[in-house]
């Protein structure tokens, strides 16, 4: 498959959505396509991001 918007398949993308809808969408858009999806979430501290 080709890079959608420069992402391969089997690369990674890292979603930093709020828990609405928009994520769960982004989640199964990204699998649609391809890449490997690595949640974030606004609730994690610096020290998790690190």
């Amino acid at each position: 498959m080709r890079p959608f918007l420069g992402v391969p398949t089997g690369g990674r993308v890292v979603i930093l959505l709020p828990q609405f809808p928009q994520l769960a969408a982004t989640h199964l858009a990204s699998y649609a396509i391809g890449p490997i999806a690595v949640p974030l979430f606004t609730l994690f501290g610096t020290d998790a991001l690190r």
